[in-house]
Parts: C-alpha cells; sequence; structure tokens
C-alpha cells in the first residue's frame, strides 16, 4: 500500500511537471514560414467573402473594428489587391483612428501580412508593443506568440492612408509547454523516491528468502 501511494505522488509530478508550462516573454516574427514554424494548430482566414463598409467586421472567432465606432472604415475586397486570395480587411484611418482585432477566446499566436499603398507607420499593441513602416506596395508580415495567452491587438496607424491585413493566422493552442524549474525538479525527486523505494523493498525481499 506505501509503495502504491508513492506510485502516485510520482506520477502527480510528472503529469505536473509537462502540463505547467513557463512564461516567457511575447516573441515577434517578421517571418511567415518561422512563426508558422513555432505556432501550433494554426486557424487561417483570407477574407474571400467580400464585404460593405462598416464599423466593424465580425467572424467567427473574432472580430476587427475601429475602436470610435466611427461607421464605414473596415471593409472587405479585392480592389486593392490581396496577399492570400483574392480580398484583404481593408481599414482606412480617419485620422485618429485606432483598429482592433479582438477574439472571442485566448489566443497564443497571431500572424497576418500588411498591405500599404502609401508610406505609413503602424503601431501594434495590446499584447504587443511594435512599431513597423510600411512602404508604398510592401507586404511585410507581423507575427506573435504569447504562452500567457491574449484577446485583443490594436493597430494605430498615426493617421495615415488606407492599410489592409490579410492572411491572418492564429492559435488557441499554446506552443509546446516548458516545465518550471521548480516542477522539473519535483519530477525528478518524485522519481527518485519511486526508485528508492522499489530498491529497498527488492533487499528486504532478498533477505526473505535467504
Amino acid at each position: 500500500m506505501k509503495t502504491f501511494g508513492i506510485r502516485i505522488l510520482a506520477a502527480v509530478a510528472i503529469s505536473t511537471a509537462y502540463s505547467a508550462p513557463a512564461s516567457a516573454a511575447p516573441t515577434i516574427y517578421t517571418d511567415r514560414v518561422a512563426f508558422e514554424a513555432a505556432a501550433e494548430a494554426l486557424m487561417f482566414e483570407s477574407f474571400e467573402q467580400k464585404r460593405e463598409a462598416a464599423a466593424s467586421q465580425a467572424y467567427g472567432d473574432f472580430t476587427i473594428a475601429e475602436t470610435g465606432g466611427n461607421p464605414d472604415l473596415v471593409f472587405i475586397n479585392g480592389d486593392l489587391g490581396a496577399s492570400s486570395g483574392n480580398s484583404a480587411a481593408f481599414i482606412t484611418d480617419n485620422g485618429s483612428s485606432v483598429f482592433s482585432i479582438v477574439f472571442r477566446s485566448d489566443v497564443y499566436a497571431v500572424g497576418f501580412d500588411l498591405l500599404s499603398y502609401d508610406t505609413s507607420r503602424l503601431t501594434i499593441g495590446g499584447a504587443a508593443h511594435y512599431s513597423l513602416t510600411l512602404a508604398n506596395g510592401s507586404t511585410p508580415f507581423f507575427g506573435l506568440i504569447d504562452s500567457t495567452g491574449f484577446r485583443a491587438l490594436s493597430i494605430d496607424a498615426a493617421g495615415g492612408p488606407t492599410f489592409a491585413i490579410d492572411g491572418l493566422s492564429y492559435a488557441s493552442t499554446p506552443a509546446g509547454a516548458v516545465p518550471e524549474p521548480a516542477t522539473w525538479a519535483m519530477m525528478i525527486g518524485g522519481m527518485g523516491v519511486v526508485g528508492g523505494a522499489m530498491r529497498r523493498r527488492r533487499v528486504s525481499a532478498e533477505v526473505s528468502f535467504a
């Protein structure tokens, strides 16, 4: 009975080691291939269905919106091009707009292509704080992986012209969990207790049958 209890304790320690992720600073990616290799179970939206301009555009897992509720600033079409498929989510800055991508539940990775038709500087906030300059005709990639999870990113074009988001990838599953150092110690200690108990049991059996 005692040995059985020790085995349960060790099993719990091992299970905890593999289920407790170590917290880490968010990682920003500017290359889609590297982002997709690091993230897990990515879902994808290419904005293929055209939509008229509105204050927000809702999808199954997320909404793209102008935070001030101004009308006619977010629209979906392919008239100005796209990086994936035939359409993209276009956003028009009226001079003071801040846009947001809000998810219905926690996500651990988000990545998307950015399209611009004039020079514009974007500041991405929320789970990340990152700024980049969009050149005319450029399609840079922005990706973020955060092991703690988040639900929103904000995008501020600082009064710049229309820009677009396309090829939105996101994951509701965290990338491979990394055990905390203290949890590793618990697991190793539990295995040591089991090993010691089994060794004592073997020695006792040898004495009994000598």
